[in-house]
C-alpha cells in the first residue's frame, strides 16, 4: 500500500485532554488522502486550542476575559465557542456555566489541570447532586 493511501492515527495533547484522529482508507479515488485529512484535522483542533484556551494568554479568549469593555470585538470561533458554552449552561441546568471566570480563578482554577487534580467525572456529578443540608 502506498504511504499516502495508508489509514492515519494521531495522539495530540490539545485542550487540556487527550485527542486521537482516526482517518481510515477513502472511499473513492477523489478524496484527498487520510493523512491530508488527518493534518486538516489537526490543524482544525490546534487553531481552537490557541484561540480558545483560557491557559495561554496569547489567546484570543484570554485577550476577551481581560478587556473591561462591555462589548468586546470576537471572532466567529470565539462566538461560536460561548454560543455553544451558554447553550451548555442552559441544557445543564448550570452545572455547566462560562460565565465563572472570576470566581474560578478566585478559588485558584489559574493553571491548566494536571492529571492529579481531575476529579473522576461520576464523583462530581454525584457531589453537586448530592442534596445539601
Amino acid at each position: 500500500m502506498a504511504p499516502d493511501t495508508e489509514p492515519v492515527s494521531r495522539d495530540l495533547a490539545l485542550m487540556g485532554t487527550h485527542v486521537r484522529i482516526v482517518i481510515d482508507l477513502p472511499a473513492s479515488s477523489s478524496v484527498p488522502p487520510p493523512a491530508d485529512a488527518a493534518d486538516a484535522i489537526e490543524s482544525l483542533l490546534r487553531g481552537y486550542d490557541i484561540a480558545l484556551s483560557r491557559f495561554k494568554p496569547e489567546s484570543e479568549l484570554c485577550a476577551l476575559n481581560s478587556d473591561p469593555r462591555a462589548t468586546v470585538p470576537a471572532s466567529p470561533l470565539l462566538c461560536s465557542a460561548i454560543s455553544a458554552a451558554l447553550a451548555a449552561a442552559a441544557i445543564s441546568g448550570g452545572l455547566v456555566d462560562p460565565t465563572l471566570h472570576d470566581e474560578l480563578v478566585n478559588e485558584g482554577y489559574r493553571d491548566s489541570w494536571d492529571t492529579a487534580r481531575r476529579l473522576d467525572l461520576a464523583e462530581a456529578l454525584a457531589a453537586v447532586s448530592a442534596p445539601r443540608a
